[in-house]
């Protein structure tokens, strides 16, 4: 009827001289299937100008139409694919973006806790958990340490979110056993991340039981590991549960975890250094990881792990440059001589430096590490 309506229309527009534009048209063939046809028509006049027909001319258009709709089809695909591709990227690009923030921030961090005074390291583990915690979105963020052969544990730092309930006064020399269900994944260097807290098995009633005091609905803790043993953790409240944790966010935790213990055994070490010459010797020969002091960019003094890393005697190392125990290129093609003491000039400025370098054994085998310089007052 809608077809029917609009050819008579056009019909009567052309008897009575209008200009009737081409209008395509459906019908169905005699075997059923729907053809299209574009519709031309023109007024028919004698000599004297009356009407006496009109000229129909009509043109079968049913493969274009089809051509037009499977355009059409592919057109709609496209747009759907590209509109697909530009929301993963964008989330790709969201989630490289949060990445290289908390990067920077731990290494901000570590650069933080670099050459500071002992009496400030502290006040800098705070700001450190302000933070992370801030740009994390927690409630809360801690750090506990245990005491007594690990028996027991004290919250030594913390800090809330507005509308936060602190807890730092009430969680000292609690008992690790009463909370063994988290304590024990502590202790076996696994870090926890928590979606949901009522989530937590049955044997953990005590943890459950200080998380609904706290109003805590996920978590994530991270141990802080010194020659290969939890000394203590740190912690992320948040009053609400997650749909999971970024396995980035945990690895920078581990990060920022890394440094605040290494800038706690520092402190330590420091203080045991201003008592007593001797222990600052020993603990300086025994250090885990390997410790030297420069002068004029030399080796001046080294300990035995430095030496066990570059398979080297004292008297291989001592007046030797960096550089000696370096390649000739790094990875990003400096020359390592050059590079070295850019690096070495920065930290003697004051300007703290945290970098990665390849160093060689004194065999010639390639090491790959993670560098920290600072400036000292000898």
């Amino acid at each position: 009827p809608e077809y029917k309506q609009r050819v008579k229309k056009n019909l009567d527009a052309t008897l009575n001289g209008q200009s009737v534009p081409p209008y395509e048209l459906a019908y169905y063939a005699a075997d059923g299937s729907e053809k299209w046809s574009e519709i031309n028509t023109t007024q028919i006049s004698d000599d004297n100008h009356f009407v006496t027909g009109i000229l129909v001319i009509s043109r079968d258009i049913t493969l274009r139409r089809k051509n037009e709709a499977e355009l059409e089809q592919h057109r709609n695909h496209l747009e759907r694919l590209v509109k697909e591709k530009t929301k993963e990227l964008t989330e790709i690009n969201k989630q490289l973006n949060y990445k290289i923030k908390l990067e920077n921030i731990a290494k901000s961090i570590a650069a933080s806790f670099m050459s500071l005074p002992v009496e400030q390291i502290y006040t800098q583990i705070d700001n450190a958990l302000k933070k992370i915690g801030r740009f994390l979105h927690a409630g809360r963020s801690y750090m506990f340490l245990f005491n007594d052969e690990d028996k027991t544990m004290d919250k030594t730092h913390e800090w809330c979110a507005a509308g936060i309930k602190p807890y730092i006064e009430k969680q000292r020399g609690m008992s690790t056993d009463r909370y063994s269900y988290f304590i024990n994944k502590i202790k076996k260097l696994e870090v926890m991340c928590l979606s949901d807290t009522d989530s937590l098995p049955s044997d953990a009633i005590n943890e459950k039981s200080i998380c609904e005091t706290q109003r805590i609905k996920s978590m994530i803790l991270v141990p802080m590991i010194y020659r290969g043993r939890a000394t203590g953790f740190i912690g992320l409240d948040y009053p609400q549960t997650m749909d999971g944790f970024d396995k980035n966010t945990a690895y920078i935790l581990e990060n920022v975890s890394m440094s605040i213990t290494n800038a706690i055994i520092r402190s330590e070490t420091l203080v045991a250094l201003e008592k007593s010459e001797a222990k600052y010797k020993a603990m300086f020969a025994t250090a885990h990881d390997p410790i030297f002091l420069l002068k004029d960019y030399k080796f001046m003094e080294c300990n035995d792990y430095t030496l066990k890393l570059f398979c080297c005697r004292r008297e291989d190392i001592i007046g030797k440059y960096p550089a000696d125990f370096s390649p000739p290129t790094q990875p990003d093609g400096s020359q390592s001589k050059k590079k070295s003491i850019e690096y070495m000039s920065r930290a003697a400025s004051g300007e703290p430096q945290f970098f990665e370098w390849q160093h060689c054994t004194f065999e010639g085998d390639i090491i790959e590490t993670e560098v920290s310089l600072g400036s000292l007052g000898i």
